[in-house]
Order: structure tokens, then C-alpha cells, then sequence
């Protein structure tokens, strides 16, 4: 027998979504998954009560779709929650097929969600606003990069407008953060960036400490509300956090945020990013994150901020009024990030970056230092440990892949070498 299904979580793969399906689950609702692997975290959790293996977005999201379209149509008013920018952008492609269905999308006006996702729209409604942002210049091909490169200010940051883009039929992210010292450097992180991209920020860097903010909207209304400062970054340039803590709810920054969902009119989950620049203590805006979950989710849920579950009765179409009140001080430690971020700092500085790095010795000593408390693990919990078994043989997969190709390139590297002394030989003893 069929189990009842209530929601559809897409992108299982991702640990934002084994926080949404344990939390959903927890709440009684029968939860399956969606995702283009067989081994998904979110899949293996004991609150996963059937899983759906679709072709890969990034392959032909055509196909991802019509397998999401024929899943639905043997269920009957399941709300489906996508996790990320790529299925958000592929159901609005394909919201009447899914809505034919009898499917529920949880999902912002495609208007909002589209605004939210263009950096450069996000900076200039900033602007309109007063919400301070970092200077920015939009360069849309390598001559304007060539007269902008002489007249600005270094260091700066390099970035994609849209972190998602359409090639055909897949949809493609556009990438990692770059940063530059030199004109010599612009160019060559803007090459890097740029690459089948319609246009490329450049930002003056803002140097200090990430800070997330966190609602969620009800036609621009914050109906939940949550807040964390990074202790640590799995890349300590800045990037996903590894370690959490929240705080109480910032004044200005939070202002800023409410008043950027309130022009957007967004509906649904939103994180807004800040950096609180060292120098003035003030929080400037980076980016907005909106529709789908931030990867630090489950600190919100330990806090007592359960916004998946929010979320789903917003979209079965409940009115919703959270407590501001979360417990302050609550601590969140993703041990997979936070290894792969002791990895990174004993590599060293990368090459162009200007923020603060962790020396090799301060980054052993914090990895080891006892855990702030309270702290919980994020993926690996009681009752519900297939998820971290399997993120562990993820982890270790992809270091054995790395090894194998660091060793076919030294090994490469090698041969070259030798053929060159050979050539090199050869042709002294000729002369």
C-alpha cells in the first residue's frame, strides 16, 4: 500500500532539505523526496516516506519535469517545496503541467522571486531604499571591463548578476566569488566569471563578518523572523556557514530586510545577506537569497523557528502568525563543512584574497577548541543517523576523485617535463 504523501521535497540532496523533511515529518506529514541521485541525504532520513530519482536539472530539465509531472499525477494535492533556484526556475516553466495535477506549488510570485535572484536589481531597489550596499559597476563585456579596470578602487569582488542560467534546455550554476587586487586580476576573474553570463558585478570588497537574516513573508509581511552570526565559513573566504550561532533579531539590519520583502511583496522564505563592514560596524547588503531554504535551516528549528512547516501551512493557505521569541545563544556545527573548512584554512591564503584568513595554527586550535554551548550537530542526530552516514561517503568519495585527479596531473606534469629534458638533450648533443 501507497503511503499518503503531503509534500514533495525537491533537492534532497541538499542538507537545508533533510532540515525541512525532518521537520515536516516530525509535524506528522508525509513527506517523500526529489532528487537526481540515488543517495540522497534528505532521502535516507527516517521522516522520508518515499523518494522520487529524477533526471539531472544541469542535463535537461525538460526531462526533470515531465518525471516530477508523472509523479504527481498518480497523488492528489501535494505541495511541492523546491529547494533551490534551478527547480524554482524550471516549476514556474512548467506550473500548468504541475498545477494540472491538482498540485499545491509553495513557491513566491515568479515576479518577487525573479527580482530577488537579479543582484543588480537587488542593489539598485537597495539603493531606492536607503539600505546601504557596496559600490558597484554592471560590465557586460570585456571593453567596458578594460575602462572600468583603470579607475576603480582595489581590492574588489567578482560575481555572476544571476546565479542561475538557462543553456538550452539545462539549467547551469554560474559559479563561485572571485576577487581581485589588480587590474591584471580583474580581468582574469572576470573572464572566469563572465563566461556564458548575459553580465558580471564588480563590488568594492567590504571587509568583515557575515550576517544572515531570516523571514518569512506573507505579501512583503514578515511573518517569522531569526537571525545568526557565522563563527565559522566552510570556505573561510566566505560561503556557506559550518559553524552557527543565532542572536537576538538586529535592529538595522533587520529593518533593511523587512523593507526590501515589503518592495518585492514577497511571499515565502527569504535570507538576506550582510556583511558588517569592520570598519563602521554597519550592515551592508549582499544579496538575497529568496524562495528557497539557506543551508544553516535546522539552527532556525533548534531555535524554535520551524519555517518549513510555516511554510507548508502558509501554502495550504492557513493564515500564519509566529512568535517573534526564538532562544538566543543556540549553537550549530555542520561537521562535514566544518572539516572541509579546517582543509581550506591549512591549504593557506588563496591567491587575490584581502578578507581576514585563518593561520594554520588557529584553525587546529578552533577545530579542536570544546563546542560552544548548547551546540548540536546539524546532520548527525539521534534516531536519524543514515544521513550523516551517507554526506560521510559523499565526502569521501569526492576526496578520493580529488586525489586521483591531483595525481593524473602531477603524473602528466612529469611526463612533460621529462619529454622537454629529453628534447632539451637531444638537441645538444646534435649541436
Amino acid at each position: 500500500m501507497r503511503p499518503t504523501i503531503d509534500v514533495l521535497v525537491l533537492d534532497g540532496a541538499a542538507h537545508s532539505s533533510l532540515a525541512v523533511v525532518r521537520n515536516l515529518g516530525q509535524h506528522g506529514l508525509g513527506v517523500a523526496v526529489g532528487a537526481d541521485v540515488r543517495l540522497a541525504c534528505a532521502a535516507a532520513s527516517t521522516y522520508c516516506a518515499e523518494f522520487l530519482l529524477h533526471p539531472p536539472l544541469a542535463r535537461d530539465s525538460r526531462a526533470a519535469l515531465d518525471c516530477l509531472v508523472d509523479y504527481l499525477k498518480k497523488r492528489s494535492g501535494v505541495v511541492i517545496m523546491p529547494n533551490s533556484d534551478r527547480w524554482h526556475h524550471a516549476c514556474y516553466a512548467g506550473r500548468d503541467a504541475i498545477e494540472s495535477t491538482g498540485a499545491i506549488l509553495a513557491v513566491p510570485p515568479e515576479a518577487s522571486f525573479r527580482a530577488a535572484c537579479d543582484k543588480a536589481e537587488t542593489l539598485a531597489r537597495a539603493q531606492k531604499l536607503g539600505v546601504p550596499s557596496p559600490d558597484t559597476h554592471i560590465v557586460n563585456s570585456i571593453a567596458e571591463l578594460d575602462d572600468l579596470a583603470r579607475r576603480i578602487h582595489y581590492p574588489v569582488v567578482v560575481k555572476a548578476r544571476q546565479s542561475v542560467v538557462r543553456k538550452n534546455h539545462r539549467l547551469v550554476k554560474t559559479g563561485r566569488v572571485r576577487y581581485a587586487r589588480s587590474p591584471a586580476e580583474l580581468v582574469r576573474a572576470y573572464r572566469d566569471c563572465h563566461a556564458g553570463q548575459s553580465a558580471t558585478l564588480i563590488q568594492r570588497f567590504i571587509p568583515g563578518r557575515g550576517m544572515g537574516v531570516f523571514l518569512l513573508c506573507d505579501r512583503g509581511r514578515p511573518v517569522m523572523r531569526f537571525a545568526h552570526r557565522r563563527i565559522r565559513d566552510v570556505v573561510p573566504t566566505g560561503s556557506a556557514s559550518a559553524l552557527r550561532q543565532s542572536v537576538a533579531y538586529p535592529t538595522d539590519a533587520g529593518r533593511h530586510a523587512e523593507r526590501l520583502a515589503a518592495d518585492l511583496e514577497f511571499t515565502g522564505p527569504m535570507m538576506v545577506e550582510f556583511r558588517v563592514d569592520a570598519e563602521s560596524g554597519c550592515a551592508v547588503l549582499m544579496e538575497i537569497n529568496g524562495g528557497r531554504f539557506w543551508g544553516s535551516l535546522q539552527l532556525a528549528i533548534d531555535a524554535g523557528q520551524e519555517f518549513p512547516h510555516a511554510w507548508y501551512r502558509m501554502a495550504r493557505g492557513e493564515t500564519v502568525n509566529w512568535p517573534d521569541e526564538y532562544a538566543v545563544g543556540v549553537c550549530s556545527r555542520w561537521l562535514v563543512g566544518d572539516i572541509q573548512s579546517l582543509v581550506r584554512a591549512l591549504r593557506g591564503r588563496p591567491p587575490g584574497y584581502m578578507g581576514e584568513f585563518p593561520t594554520r595554527f588557529a584553525a587546529v586550535r578552533d577545530f579542536l577548541a570544546p563546542w560552544p554551548r548548547p551546540t548540536r550537530l546539524e546532520v548527525l542526530r539521534r534516531g536519524d543517523i543514515k544521513p550523516f552516514c551517507i554526506e560521510c561517503a559523499h565526502y569521501a568519495a569526492r576526496l578520493v576523485n580529488q586525489c586521483r585527479i591531483n595525481n593524473t596531473s602531477a603524473a602528466a606534469e612529469s611526463h612533460n617535463d621529462e619529454g622537454g629534458s629529453r628534447q632539451s638533450n637531444e638537441g645538444t648533443m646534435e649541436r
